[in-house]
């Protein structure tokens, strides 16, 4: 009986043994895969971290320019205020000696037509009036023509100011928008064709991804500072670097390179919809839309102006903001 008792203390032992070998293999498990999951997550959040950085640096080299163009502005500016004061200075004192000498020369063609109505031989007497008269002609004469260049100067001055402070106002303002307009992209979807056929993943050479359906939200503390304002759209091809060129869907040039800095379109206050149409095979496992500010030639960057959009062939579009796939 005893030895009964024996085996099946040890047996149950044993079990118990058994059950706790298995719930701890059974955590430790559970703990590789949270590691792994929490190792993944971290190296999405690293990439990220990367990327932001990226466009921070570009964005705060952008607005770096702008600042050093606005402050190179300014002293521009004081400098021509400086020159006008100057100017108005001297013609200012050159109005006073020119009236000072047009009221001297009436009172002289005055004085000179009372002598000629008073008996006597005042001949000696007008001749020198009238001496004098003439000197001081020749001085207003002089007077008058650096006034007229006094006033040129001026007048280009000016409009050199003006040019400038317009300038100034243009600089001051594009600085606003980089820095203060955010992106918000509602809707990204990859399709084949323009209003169906949505894609999830992308082969080498595919040549199924032809429109690019992009729906996105400009925002500003101002929103009609950004109105009647221009906006360019690009996809990048990120194994490459360069922009997919934004075709016409013309079926004779099916691979034009009409666009081939993106498009433009201009802000009117809507939700921004747009089809980007590209008909060339993509050869690259890698893109993302970048939406610039664009003035005069120059595209600045926009916070959240990128948006990854396949990644590895994967395609990560969004339907209302949210990602399809991952």
């Amino acid at each position: 009986m005893t030895r009964k008792l024996t085996l099946f203390a040890a047996l149950i032992t044993s079990i118990t043994l058994l059950a706790f070998v298995v719930a701890l293999s059974d955590t430790v498990e559970d703990q590789k895969q949270t590691i792994y999951v929490q190792s993944k997550n971290l190296h999405k959040a690293t990439n990220r971290i990367k990327v932001i950085s990226v466009e921070n640096e570009e964005l705060e080299s952008q607005l770096q320019q702008l600042r050093d163009s606005i402050q190179l502005l300014n002293g521009k500016l004081l400098q021509l205020e400086e020159r006008l004061a100057k100017q108005e200075g001297t013609i200012k004192e050159l109005k006073g000696k020119i009236n000072r000498r047009e009221n001297k020369i009436a009172s002289l063609k005055k004085e000179i037509a009372h002598l000629s109505r008073k008996n006597g031989n005042f001949a000696k007497k007008i001749k020198k009036l009238e001496a004098e008269k003439k000197e001081l002609r020749m001085e207003l004469e002089q007077l008058s023509v650096q006034k007229e260049d006094a006033e040129v100067v001026t007048n280009e001055l000016k409009q050199k100011h003006m040019e400038t402070v317009l300038k100034n106002q243009k600089v001051n303002q594009t600085a606003n928008i980089v820095r203060n307009t955010r992106v918000r992209f509602d809707r990204i979807l990859l399709r084949s064709r323009d209003n169906r056929g949505d894609l999830r993943r992308l082969k080498y050479e595919d040549k199924r991804w032809k429109y690019t359906k992009l729906d996105f939200f400009l925002e500003h503390p101002n929103r009609q500072l950004l109105l009647d304002e221009d906006f360019l759209v690009q996809i990048v091809d990120l194994d490459t670097g360069k922009i997919l060129p934004f075709n016409e869907s013309n079926p004779v040039y099916p691979a034009s390179k009409q666009g081939s800095n993106g498009f433009k379109v201009t802000f009117d206050g809507n939700m921004v919809e747009a089809t980007y149409f590209n008909s060339q095979k993509k050869q690259s496992m890698n893109y993302e839309v970048r939406i610039y500010y664009y003035r005069d030639g120059i595209a600045y960057p926009l916070q959240d102006g990128r948006k990854r959009i396949v990644q590895n062939g994967n395609i990560l579009p969004l339907e209302n903001g949210k990602p399809l796939s991952q």
